[in-house]
């Protein structure tokens, strides 16, 4: 009898995962420990509306990122190993824990695939018990100073279906048999590319082509 094929179960992270976004509170947090501008930390909400009406832009929060250019990388990962990671943790959905902890008894794989930094997704890596995670890394020099650029492109619409598609690769799961949920538009690059897509607390122009689609909608809350 052949071995069963591997399966996974993929989430997206915030507003899917957890109440608003890993970003904005780690900007919060960065700004308290005096690393950042509070004119950085003034830009968060329009983001945030920008994104959950589809016109925000990666691009242009790469150009916003120069206030931290040649700053230690590891002084960011100390603010994210802080009180971050508390107030992450704690806006995870409970709904979410236990989808996680369903597909998770179906035997299927996790693995959560952000547009965010890696140092942001760890605490949520963390208390979901995730078995794998894509997200956007920082580019360092070979002193440890941030150089403001992303390794490999951010993990953001088509980049991150093609990163959790390398993954995929790599575990010899094809994508076309995997489970996604997530929230945003953005994402749809790779909500196409499964066989089970999966909608949370979707922006406007998801939940109608989700209606339209006839995908499962799902409302999480804290």
């Amino acid at each position: 009898m052949s071995e069963r094929q591997k399966e996974a179960a993929i989430f997206d992270v915030d507003h899917t995962l957890l109440r608003g976004s890993t970003g904005a509170a780690f900007l919060l947090e960065a700004f308290k420990a005096g690393i950042i501008p509070l004119s950085l930390v003034f830009r968060v909400p329009i983001e945030i509306v920008k994104y959950r009406f589809g016109i925000f832009s990666f691009q242009d929060i790469g150009k916003k990122m120069l206030p931290i250019r040649g700053m230690a990388i590891e002084k960011l990962e100390h603010i994210a190993r802080g009180r971050y990671r508390q107030l992450i943790q704690a806006r995870i959905f409970s709904q979410a824990l236990q989808r996680i902890e369903e597909e998770r008894n179906k035997g299927r794989i996790i693995i959560l695939a952000s547009s965010s930094l890696d140092i942001l997704i760890a605490p949520i890596v963390e208390a979901t018990k995730a078995d794998h995670f894509v997200a956007t890394r920082l580019q360092a020099d070979e002193s440890g100073l941030c150089t403001g650029d992303f390794i490999e492109g951010p993990a953001f619409g088509k980049g991150k279906l093609h990163k959790v598609d390398r993954l995929l690769r790599e575990l010899e799961i094809p994508v076309g048999i995997c489970s996604f949920y997530s929230d945003s538009m953005y994402d749809l690059p790779l909500l196409d590319k499964v066989k089970d897509p999966q909608v949370v607390n979707p922006d406007r122009a998801l939940r109608r082509i989700a209606r339209k689609r006839s995908w499962r909608i799902h409302r999480f809350r804290v």
